[in-house]
């Protein structure tokens, strides 16, 4: 019988550490379910031996649910969850969304060939996998969009030696989060935790090194097609592990390599580079794996490790196949792994005439290596982060592989002069981490960390193939020439935490295109867009939420839920007096109005006020609908890419860093004034531009709108009646419809209507002006107009595209908006804002017009609530179409006080009743719907020993 949390087994049978007397047929070996959220996975021919294991996971989970306050309160501190090393707990739905995050750094990331699967590594010893849950077989019920955690591996065991170590050495903790976990000072120590992950094909076998050299392949469980869930520990190292590559990458139609080729049992392979100065080859058949161990030749740690592929050629067991990196060399081995080439770091440059120049580098030891897979052949890049103390900059040269061999430019290895170990070119740049293009069809794009929180993405190639009559012999033919002025910065992503790792990855799906993958210092992992009119958007965020991220977008609901039902209770609406008092108060508090006394004329403040509204209304149509903002940031990727800023210092020494640092706080700037100009300042921008025009007429005889509305374009051409003498309502001193204050009507004829439509992208992303272009702003303008004035079949609008991607870049638990309804209710709710105080305050004399009129908009809300629900979480959408009702019950009460005697009980009967039936009524619907489950694959490593080699081959390359 098997204990499924120990792992002891009564005949000693382990496949992968964790025992079972469940056999497979086929292979002869054991299935090892994992423990998804505490629970076995339900098998029948286990259910008798999980018995007695259930009883004492039982009584674990009373004591926990006496603990939960404490566990709540750890996840507000930003730790706890899954980190408590106790697979069989479980983790309540609240403490999931503010703990499935990484504590700390995320030291690595990695993603599946299809970008279906996440996985990160940190410092807080996990390896944590999200799941994309509208295309992998592990996602969400509710299907949000978004990247859930499906999986948390523990490397306990290396955490408990850590710590002890640390201990030992007398400090607190065995790395920085723990330190300031266990209440100690953080302090400056080794890289800890989970130090290198990966992916196999589209969905796993997900692989994780750590810093004591423990080396894991996790399969997750495919219980709709019979597939259990399996550990192996391979025990091939004792140092850290510093990277970790699989074989595969995709192919010129962007589809997987490997696919599903190690789910079905088929071979695959995946080299470790370790400290200890070797390279392991791991080989999987089935479950069963063999290593082929190479030692460098020179020693010293290796740093990455890469695969060469020969995309659409057949490989041979003898072409150059892997690709390592020491601080002292690059090495190119076959794939049995005989070393091929060592590689010195040299730049090559062209002098005057053409000729290649060899240059040894000043001592920059290499840090970088890359490779770009193509159908022609594949271009390694390798270099180092440079030194500023000894003024060298950052280098990246470039080798050819065509058919396993180096070669140059025309897939010669026996040209004059051509010899391997001299790169072909060489890029000088102020980068490190480097990574490149995986579309398995060209080398596009290079991108690299230009400083502690800014990634660059910078060109490649020369010219685009499609414009190439003939496609060049070699990829590197396509290459941009060095310090030409044509390698320039395409796109610069900014973060908010210091970046520690990144890997680009080919995303069918979502990005439609290439992404990035960056790990942060915040234990945040962000995924980015490279292509398309989205380039450079947040496609992503795998993280904990903070507990202000719940609790704001609740805020902001009940916010406008009373500013929405105060208009029920406008001035002109004659409610009793035990009513008006407290609605007043609420409305100051709800439109969050200050009564100040001012000593400056009433006169001044309006014009004082109505200016910054005009001036606010012109800078947000500027920053808009006109590229200023690509013109800032066009400024500084120029800055960026002259050479005063690639091999300059840095500081007040340098006046292109300087201006550069000066574009981003101007850039940071307008993204703050869009954000206020859409969202906050929506309400009393429209309330300010109605009360100036909110005018008395003096004359007995109604006012002859259509004079009126020619004298203020036409002036005194067509002057107004004699009677009419009409002034201000808010300011009886300022005379209407002239001088000044025709301009200023002129004024607010123009702007007002632009303004409100170039609103709309920005207010369904919530004023997030990274997710809105020009070109998505025109271009979805273009498309509106097609679709509903001409009636054309666009099936795709970049705002309502936005509006979803700005909904679905971080599960937002039960607060997560709709992604299919995003964008219509944030486009009523943008109009409502802006129809509701230009009513209220137009149709002061007109009570009853002004109360139906209120009506009918709180109505046009209550009908979208129900057709369009605007939560993904059932019960919160319950809630939030009660409130609606009751909105709408309100302003009905109010039609009733217009059209009832004053002072009458009616209204306040039926509002009573209201109050009390609406929200008992859809409080008993929202009790009634169901919880969404958390289903997290949780498994420890303290359990696992490691599983031998079926052939172990060891490799000395000197």
């Amino acid at each position: 019988m098997r204990d499924i949390e120990t792992g002891n087994s009564a005949d000693g049978n382990s496949r992968n550490g964790v025992e079972s007397n469940c056999e497979d047929a086929a292979s002869g070996h054991a299935a090892v379910p994992l423990l998804p959220g505490g629970a076995a996975w339900e098998n029948t021919r286990e259910l008798a031996e999980a018995e007695g294991a259930e009883a004492e996971r039982a009584s674990k989970r009373n004591h926990s649910r006496a603990s939960t306050v404490g566990h709540l309160v750890d996840a507000l501190r930003g730790y706890g969850g899954y980190l408590d090393g106790d697979a069989s707990r479980e983790v309540g739905y609240l403490e999931h969304f503010l703990c499935r995050g990484h504590v700390g750094k995320v030291q690595c990331v990695a993603a599946s060939e299809t970008v279906d699967y996440i996985v990160s590594g940190g410092e807080d010893y996990t390896m944590r996998v999200w799941a994309y849950d509208e295309s992998s077989a592990h996602g969400t019920i509710q299907k949000t969009r978004t990247f859930e955690l499906c999986a948390v591996l523990l490397h306990d065991d290396d955490r408990e030696k850590d710590r002890a170590a640390s201990e030992a050495a007398g400090t607190s903790g065995s790395g920085s989060c723990w330190s300031s976990c266990c209440g100690g000072d953080a302090v400056e120590e080794p890289v800890v935790g989970v130090t290198a992950v990966a992916c196999a094909g589209t969905r796993g076998p997900m692989l994780s090194g750590t810093s004591r050299g423990g080396l894991f392949v996790l399969m997750l469980d495919f219980a709709e097609e019979g597939k259990e869930g399996w550990i192996t520990r391979i025990d091939a190292h004792k140092m850290k592990i510093n990277d970790i590559c699989v074989e595969g990458g995709t192919d010129t139609n962007g589809q997987g390599v490997l696919d599903d080729a190690p789910l079905c049992g088929r071979p695959w392979c995946f080299g470790v580079a370790c400290e200890d100065g070797t390279v392991t080859l791991v080989k999987f058949v089935d479950d069963n794996f063999s290593m082929t161990q190479m030692k460098m030749p020179c020693g010293g740690s290796v740093l990455k490790v890469r695969f060469i592929a020969d995309i659409g050629h057949e490989r041979q067991p003898d072409w150059i196949t892997w690709a390592s990196c020491t601080a002292e060399a690059v090495y190119l081995w076959s794939g049995e792994g005989e070393l091929k080439h060592t590689l010195k770091n040299l730049w090559t440059t062209r002098n005057a005439n053409g000729e290649l120049v060899v240059e040894t580098p000043p001592e920059s030891p290499f840090t970088m290596l890359a490779v770009g897979n193509n159908p022609n052949g594949s271009l390694m890049f390798a270099g180092n982060a440079g030194n500023p103390d000894k003024q060298a900059p950052s280098s990246v040269s470039v080798w050819s592989i065509e058919h396993g061999r180096v070669c140059d430019g025309y897939g010669r290895t026996d040209a004059k002069g051509f010899s391997p170990e001299v790169p072909l070119l060489t890029y000088k740049h102020c980068g490190d981490r480097l990574d490149l293009d995986r579309s398995g069809y060209s080398t596009d794009f290079a991108v690299d960390v230009r400083s502690d929180y800014q990634v660059a993405m910078w060109n490649l190639q020369g010219v685009p193939p499609h414009r190439l009559a003939i496609s060049p012999r070699g990829p590197v033919n396509r290459l941009v020439c060095p310090r030409s002025g044509f390698d320039h910065i395409q796109l610069q992503l900014t973060h908010r935490s210091k970046v520690m790792h990144m890997c680009t990855a080919e995303d069918p799906d979502d990005a439609g295109g290439p992404c990035l993958i960056v790990g942060c210092e915040d234990g945040s992992a962000v995924a980015w867009d490279l292509e398309g009119v989205d380039q450079g958007e947040i496609s992503a965020e795998m993280r904990s939420l903070h507990a202000h991220e719940l609790m704001i977008p609740l805020a902001l609901w009940l916010l406008t839920f009373f500013q929405v039902v105060s208009f029920a209770f406008g001035p002109s609406i004659k409610w009793r007096k035990e009513v008006q008092k407290p609605m007043h108060i609420t409305q100051k508090l709800a439109f969050i109005e200050v009564d100040v006394v001012l000593t400056c004329p009433a006169t001044l403040l309006f014009w004082a006020e109505i200016a910054g509204c005009v001036v606010s209304m012109s800078l947000y149509l500027l920053f808009t609908i006109t590229p200023a903002q690509e013109l800032v940031n066009w400024v500084a990727r120029k800055l960026q890419s002259t050479n005063a800023f690639k091999v300059g210092k840095s500081g007040l020494h340098n006046p292109a860093v300087m201006i550069t640092s000066a574009m981003s706080l101007v850039q940071r700037a307008i993204h703050f004034f869009l954000l206020l100009s859409s969202t906050i300042f929506v309400v009393p921008i429209f309330k300010k531009c109605a009360m100036a025009l909110d005018c008395v007429h003096a004359g007995k005889s109604p006012p002859k709108y259509e004079f009126i509305l020619f004298h203020i374009f036409f002036g005194d051409n067509v002057p107004l009646p004699e009677e009419e003498a009409p002034f201000l309502q808010s300011v009886p001193a300022v005379k209407c419809f002239t001088g000044s204050h025709r301009r200023l009507c002129i004024a607010l004829f123009l702007l007002v209507p632009c303004y409100l439509i170039a609103l709309i992208p920005y207010a369904v992303v919530e004023g997030d002006s990274n997710y809105v272009s020009v070109a998505k702003l025109w271009g979805g303008l273009s498309q509106t107009i097609r679709k509903f004035m001409f009636m054309s079949n666009v099936s795709e609008n970049y705002w309502i595209e936005s509006a979803m991607r700005k909904a679905t870049v971080v599960n937002l638990g039960f607060v997560h908006p709709h992604p299919d309804n995003i964008f219509v209710t944030r486009v009523v709710e943008l109009f409502a804002k802006a129809a509701l105080p230009v009513i209220v305050i137009e149709t002061t004399s007109y009570a009853r017009l002004q109360m139906y009129m209120v009506t009918v908009v709180g109505f046009i809300m209550l009908v979208v609530t129900f057709a369009c629900p605007p939560k993904v979480d059932r019960k919160l959408c319950r809630i939030e179409q009660g409130l609606r009702v009751f909105t709408f019950c309100t302003m009905c009460c109010g039609c009733l006080t217009v059209e009832l005697e004053k002072d009458s009980v009616v209204p306040l009967i039926v509002l009573g009743v209201s109050a009390v039936i609406v929200p008992l009524f859809f409080l008993a619907l929202a009790v009634r719907e169901p919880v969404s489950p958390v289903n997290v694959q949780q498994c420890s490593t303290s359990s696992i020993p490691a599983k031998s080699a079926s052939e172990a081959v060891i490799i000395d390359g000197a």
